[in-house]
């Protein structure tokens, strides 16, 4: 019974600390498209547009953003990855873009000495994550001249292809998540995408060490089958992240896993 409980409030635990966790860094593919939104100009003697349409895209491996639509003499910029966002300076223009939440980012620039321009812009989405990214990896793949084979998707057939989509079916969001991986390493193989980060397949010492506990515990003939069950989904969640501030909040999660572990294995007098 005291092992039972052990299990639930691990549950419990578990649950808490991955609402601490940090949602994954975006891909390229979560980026690219077209924005829209207000604009808000302070101090400028001339401002731009009350709203627009920016486009924001990976060409050849390189991120721009073209703001020509937004009016005040901006035009497009070259952008630096940075984190959770990206920068960009051309003259007396600097530039900062953050993303607020899916499909939305802000954009806070200075244009000169006493004009500021700031927006909440919006993409478009079909209500899947996987399919939203999917459209953006088609995006950059349509811009990519460096691929010799044959396009792996076409975009003016997938948006039509968006309209089929419906909102919850898991079947559209498993073929979107596969299409759009193969696509982003495609990307990545021809040079028109960066590397992701090689530490974002390693574990850190926490999670690995989780692992090895883990591995122990199931070894162990004390532990009740129905309790190893119950284990192995409380125990499973990410053992990495792409960037490291989520590595680090992975690394945090998995250090409680282990604590809690720990109790387990006493419990049951299972050595781990």
């Amino acid at each position: 019974m005291r092992l039972g409980i052990t299990v639930v409030l691990l549950g419990v635990a578990l649950v808490a600390t991955a609402r601490a966790e940090l949602p994954p860094q975006p891909t390229w593919g979560d980026w690219v498209g077209d924005y829209t939104g207000k604009l808000a100009w302070r101090g400028c003697g001339t401002p731009g547009e009350p709203r627009a349409t920016v486009a924001l895209d990976a060409v050849e491996g390189a991120m721009s953003i073209e703001l020509v639509n937004a009016g005040g003499g901006l035009r497009a910029m070259s952008l630096v990855e940075e984190e959770r966002g990206w920068s960009a300076q051309s003259g007396d223009v600097k530039l900062r873009i953050t993303r607020a939440r899916p499909n939305t980012i802000t954009l806070d620039a200075e244009v000169g000495s006493d004009c500021r321009l700031q927006a909440t812009l919006v993409r478009p989405t079909t209500k899947h994550a996987a399919c939203d990214r999917l459209i953006g990896w088609t995006r950059i793949e349509s811009k990519c001249a460096k691929s010799v084979a044959s396009p792996l998707e076409d975009p003016a057939k997938l948006m039509q292809e968006s309209r089929a989509w419906k909102t919850r079916a898991k079947g559209t969001l498993a073929t979107c998540e596969k299409r759009a991986t193969k696509l982003a390493w495609t990307m990545v193989d021809v040079g028109c995408a960066p590397m992701p980060d090689p530490q974002a397949s390693v574990p850190g010492p926490r999670c690995q060490a989780l692992d090895q506990a883990l591995g122990k515990l199931r070894r162990c003939g004390n532990l009740p089958p129905d309790v190893m069950r119950a284990l192995d989904g409380v125990m499973s969640g990410p053992r990495t992240g792409a960037d490291a501030t989520t590595r680090a909040a992975v690394e945090l999660a998995c250090s409680v896993r282990v604590q809690e572990l720990a109790r387990v294995a006493a419990d049951s007098r299972c050595p781990i």
